[in-house]
């Protein structure tokens, strides 16, 4: 796919989605993140990656490199956002990413290494009681059980998905 239309169809069907009639609203493991997930999700298979999570639900998306066991190159974001944000508030790094990939594949090159987009959890952890869910756990430094207690916001948004469940972030890399 050509990484421009790429770019410019996701941002958009993120914005029609998440608008919240003032600005965009992708509350931290709210029904607009997930869809954000679920979105760059798609786009992903469509070029052909590989698609995982962890147990915070961060998504990876990679390009298989012709080394497999070289440390791969890891681009991305966020894909929550603050109440009344911008549509490019944390997605645009994973759409960048998908982009970049994009460009990859429509040039012919390959990677010597795995190349790996990630979208990442709860960056905009004013939802929670807890400060950057997603990174934590993708360096396996967040503390067991941390997605399944999180507090809800006092306004009811947010909330950790208690069946969030995939490899360790350590076996994904």
């Amino acid at each position: 796919m050509e990484p421009r239309k790429l770019a410019a169809s996701l941002f958009d069907e993120l914005a029609e989605a998440t608008h919240d009639g003032i600005g965009i609203t992708r509350a931290s493991y709210g029904e607009g993140e997930a869809f954000a997930h679920g979105a760059v999700a798609r786009a992903a298979r469509s070029l052909g990656l590989e698609v995982e999570t962890d147990p915070a639900c961060n998504t990876y998306m990679t390009l298989p490199g012709t080394d497999r066991a070289a440390w791969p190159v890891i681009i991305g974001s966020h894909l929550d956002s603050v109440a009344e944000g911008g549509n490019f508030d944390g997605a645009a790094g994973v759409v960048a990413g998908l982009a970049a990939i994009a460009s990859l594949q429509q040039s012919g090159t390959a990677p010597c290494r795995d190349i790996r987009v990630m979208g990442i959890r709860a960056e905009e952890s004013a939802w929670f009681g807890t400060s950057y869910i997603g990174s934590p756990a993708a360096l396996g430094a967040q503390p067991p059980g941390a997605t399944e207690t999180a507090p809800r916001a006092a306004n009811g948004r947010g909330g950790a998905q208690p069946r969030c469940r995939a490899r360790h972030p350590r076996e994904v890399m």
